[in-house]
């Protein structure tokens, strides 16, 4: 196989590496696995296979300059793409990428891009990769932690979570190492859907879980991709519900199960299988 270059577009006036637990994740996996990588930001390389995250940046505003995709390009969709008509700018980056090999993880997503005649996709399983870099040597908090833009509908459950006497660290802004000591030190992390269209906020949960804490989630549009996961966090149709004393799913069962390798072992068959053909 080629060298894999893992590309990341950011926004040309905002830079922020939201896809770098998955990109590290993905070299120390295909390095494990003697394959060849390269990490490139912006910089598709013409004799690579290049897995392209942030695509869709360029797309969010008629300003930025977008770049065309060369032929060995791969797609990781991490987007909710399905939602179209409450993100308009989805329309030009889904028509870009529609004739392009597309990673994605959502069922939901996957029948949308199908019916819209994307052939080539690959379901992405996250699965368990230790991201805890020492901090298992910390004990626990007693507080739950909310990590994310805080929408009207997040405020919404929060406040009432808060009302109910839930002790809860709030943050839009907390990145990097920071952000994985208080995940791993937390009791919980609380995932929330943006809105009532969402879907699961996999990534989250996958970051959580490898840091070794429970997730507890309100459910997502996407029915499919909630079973795929009921065992491994606590669902809850009204998450203001919630109480101090709930037993959480240790993330062990997830640890057992899921292997990020594994995965990653998937990904190189189904890249083998392109280039091959």
């Amino acid at each position: 196989m080629r060298t894999i270059n893992l590309v990341e577009f950011h926004r040309p006036d905002f830079r922020i590496d939201t896809f770098n637990e998955i990109i590290s994740s993905l070299i120390s996996s295909l390095n494990f696995l003697n394959k060849k990588t390269a990490r490139l930001d912006y910089l598709l390389q013409k004799d690579s296979i290049n897995i392209i995250f942030g695509y869709h940046r360029l797309f969010q505003s008629d300003k930025y300059s977008k770049i065309s995709l060369s032929k060995n390009s791969i797609i990781f969709n991490l987007e909710p793409i399905y939602l179209l008509n409450e993100h308009p700018h989805y329309s030009e980056y889904i028509k870009e990428i529609i004739n392009f090999p597309i990673i994605d993880y959502s069922p939901l997503n996957i029948n949308f891009l199908k019916n819209r005649g994307a052939s080539n996709i690959f379901k992405f399983n996250f699965g368990y990769i230790d991201l805890r870099n020492g901090f298992n040597a910390f004990s626990k908090n007693k507080n739950y932690i909310f990590i994310g833009v805080l929408t009207e509908y997040r405020k919404k459950i929060l406040s009432a979570l808060i009302s109910n006497k839930i002790k809860i660290k709030i943050s839009d802004s907390l990145w990097g190492i920071k952000r994985d000591q208080e995940i791993n030190l937390s009791k919980a992390v609380i995932n929330l859907n943006k809105d009532e269209l969402s879907i699961l906020a996999v990534y989250r949960i996958w970051h959580s879980l490898c840091l070794n804490t429970p997730v507890i989630s309100s459910i997502s549009i996407d029915k499919a991709l909630n079973a795929e996961y009921e065992k491994y966090i606590k669902f809850y149709e009204s998450i203001e519900t919630l109480s101090f004393n709930d037993e959480l799913i240790s993330p062990k069962l997830y640890q057992e199960k899921t292997s990020f390798t594994s995965s990653t072992r998937d990904l190189c068959a189904w890249i083998d299988s392109i280039v091959n053909n």
